[in-house]
């Protein structure tokens, strides 16, 4: 147990050494520090067992680098804000072109992540669409009114056919008869 306070006595004056640099920290240089310098704060850092947010604070203050922790968490972070940054570009897109998330990440791709020449991809790919779609359905309707004048005109040409055999059957029956 009294091992326990010593130690706890010995961190205590770590820590208020810690702090007397930290509040010589505004009002002196710290970027003059030397290696020595530099090293002595990060044992004396190290040595008070700050939390990570104080840690990172007092890392701050005094000018030292960051930790190898904080940089993975800041470029943990970083990579996290770009993902949804992405995300949110590739909802918009797809919005605004009334498509699917496929069809606009497809064209982000492709414009290289460009929104506006993606968007007009995509708009200029729908209007295609529509125009093609307008051409199938005009050239749809002609084929059907060919249809059907053929239809007609085959009809008409069976017509006559069968009145002129129902004239000569008419006919060979008379003929017949008599």
């Amino acid at each position: 147990a009294m091992h326990e306070v010593v130690k706890a006595e010995k961190q205590a004056q770590l820590c208020q050494r810690l702090a007397s640099k930290l509040q010589s920290a505004g009002t002196t240089s710290t970027k003059d520090a030397t290696t020595a310098g530099q090293e002595d704060l990060e044992s004396l850092v190290q040595s008070c067992h700050l939390k990570n947010d104080v840690e990172s604070q007092a890392r701050k203050a005094l000018g030292m680098a960051p930790t190898k922790e904080e940089v993975a968490r800041a470029a943990r972070q970083a990579k996290a804000a770009k993902a949804q940054a992405a995300q949110a570009k590739l909802q918009q897109v797809a919005e605004a072109a009334k498509t699917s998330q496929e069809k606009a990440k497809a064209a982000l791709e492709s414009s290289g992540g460009d929104a506006e020449l993606a968007l007009i991809m995509l708009l200029s790919e729908g209007d295609a669409r529509s125009a093609k779609k307008a051409n199938q359905q005009q050239e749809n309707k002609q084929a059907a009114e060919e249809a059907t004048k053929t239809r007609a005109a085959e009809a008409s040409a069976l017509a006559g056919k069968v009145s002129t055999l129902a004239a000569s059957t008419h006919r060979m029956a008379w003929s017949r008869v008599q």
